[in-house]
C-alpha cells in the first residue's frame, strides 16, 4: 500500500521587522506516502447559510514525519482549496503493534457553502 503526496502549509516565524516584531509566512512542505480517508460530512447549516457543509478527511502519516501540523492548512491531491488541520496529531502506541508506515493521524476540515 502506498499513500499519497499532500502540500502542507505552516505559519511559521520568518524573521522581525525593523520595530522587532516577529515576521510570520506560510510556508510549504510536501509529505509523500499519506494515507487519505472521508469523514462523514457534517451539517452546520444555521439561519444565515442554511447550505454550510463541514467536508473532512482524516490522514494517516508516515513514520518519516516528525512536524506540528497544529493550525497548518493542507492541500490534498485533487483538491484546490485547503484544508485547516483539527487539533493535534494523534499518535498510535509504540509498543511494536504498528508495523506499517504509518505512525499517527489528523483530521483536517474545511466548511463549504
Amino acid at each position: 500500500m502506498r499513500g499519497e503526496t499532500i502540500t502542507i502549509y505552516s505559519y511559521v516565524a520568518t524573521g522581525r521587522d525593523d520595530m522587532g516584531d516577529t515576521i510570520k509566512e506560510w510556508v510549504s512542505e510536501t509529505l509523500d506516502n499519506v494515507l487519505i480517508a472521508p469523514v462523514e460530512p457534517s451539517d452546520i447549516a444555521d439561519a444565515v447559510n442554511p447550505e454550510r457543509v463541514k467536508a473532512a478527511y482524516e490522514l494517516c502519516l508516515p513514520k518519516t514525519f516528525v512536524g506540528d501540523l497544529q493550525g497548518a492548512k493542507v492541500v490534498l491531491p485533487r483538491e484546490e482549496k485547503p484544508f485547516w488541520v483539527e487539533g493535534r496529531a494523534e499518535y498510535f502506541p509504540d509498543n511494536g503493534l504498528t508495523p506499517t508506515s504509518w505512525h499517527s493521524k489528523v483530521r483536517v476540515y474545511r466548511v463549504e457553502g
